[in-house]
């Protein structure tokens, strides 16, 4: 895995505890991107082990975690999570990709815009759930 920090190799036959991906971005195998645009930091959990009659394992990518403890008022913003995910880009695609990406407020509401991404700039609205707004 490449990240911000560098590049991480994961052994299959050695444990490792879960890693804290440094950092806003991540790039798995060189075919997955994966930008945290808002969020608390990633966190890569290698596999214990191959599944029973499996010859593989899953590894879990958490695109945003935080372990830490919280209280809330009534009508308060609990957690807001965008994360752009870029499918068969290689590492320097994705660190060139997190510079392009943001989340911008127009007329009241939030939007996520990747501009030099592609032919055309890609806007789209985030939707608040649960807030009545």
């Amino acid at each position: 895995m490449f990240c911000e920090g560098g590049e991480k190799i994961f052994d299959f036959a050695k444990p490792e505890k879960a890693f804290a991906v440094p950092g806003h971005w991540a790039n798995v195998d060189g075919r997955l991107g994966v930008i945290t645009i808002v969020g608390s930091g990633m966190k890569y959990i290698k596999a214990k082990g191959y599944h029973p009659g499996m010859a593989v394992c899953a590894d879990v990518l958490c695109g945003s975690d935080w372990a830490g403890e919280k209280h809330f008022e009534e009508g308060e913003e609990v957690a807001r999570r965008v994360i752009v995910f870029l499918v068969e880009a290689n590492a320097k695609e994705t660190a060139n990709a997190v510079e392009s990406v943001h989340v911008s407020r127009e007329n009241g509401m939030r939007r996520l815009r990747m501009e030099n991404m592609g032919p055309e700039r890609i806007d789209v609205p985030l939707l608040l759930f649960g807030s009545g707004r």
